[in-house]
């Protein structure tokens, strides 16, 4: 039923109980308008109710919505980070000069790299592993 529709029903209604109020409208007709008064009370009722609601809910998702994107944009910051520490890394292993540089001790050559034992690999990966 169309809000127009329902609007028509209303105006019936009302019409009715003025010609029972009147005393044009026989007696055995009077719960029945009554019913179906209190019926399409209880639906407009519902209806404002149920706009409300769906207010609400339009309003809860807006805000969900203008979270989502700044929450997305702050893990999206932090993975960037994660990478970059980790490329950092890497780039620090694949770096020659790590490997070649160093110092003598004791006879043996140690280079960067040997004295690094794998340090910054670990450290870069514990802050993905938490």
């Amino acid at each position: 039923m169309s809000n127009n529709d329902r609007i028509q029903e209303i105006k019936k209604i009302e019409r009715g109980m003025k010609l029972y109020e009147s005393g044009l409208l026989p007696k055995q007709f009077e719960q029945n308008v009554l019913d179906d008064a209190y019926l399409l009370s209880e639906v407009e009722r519902l209806q404002r109710e149920n706009e409300r609601i769906s207010n609400e809910m339009d309003s809860l998702m807006i805000a969900l919505e203008d979270r989502a994107p700044y929450a997305a944009q702050k893990y999206w910051t932090y993975l960037l980070n994660e990478k970059e520490k980790l490329v950092e890394a890497l780039e620090w292993y694949a770096d020659e000069i790590n490997w070649n540089s160093g110092c003598y001790e004791g006879g043996i050559f140690f280079t960067l790299a040997d004295d690094d034992s794998g340090e910054k690999a670990r450290t870069a990966l514990s802050h993905l592993k938490g």
